[in-house]
């Protein structure tokens, strides 16, 4: 169960960052100057909530 559970973790990591640059990506072709910043940041939001409970925690991150 570890192992698999080891393999989520870089796609936990990368899919907020893909869907972030798309969105981007989207924002700037469909010219959303400040419109753009919410979702980014629905986007980002959970995996910033999740690190930020880590830090105030002092716990370590099993996502390294």
């Amino acid at each position: 169960m570890a192992r698999k559970a080891s393999l989520l973790y870089p796609l936990f990591l990368a899919v907020p960052v893909d869907t972030f640059l798309l969105a981007l990506l989207f924002g700037a072709c469909n010219n959303a100057q400040g419109n753009a910043s919410r979702p980014l940041f629905n986007i980002v939001g959970p995996l910033l909530s999740l690190s930020a409970a880590a830090l105030l925690t002092n716990r370590k991150s099993h996502l390294a």
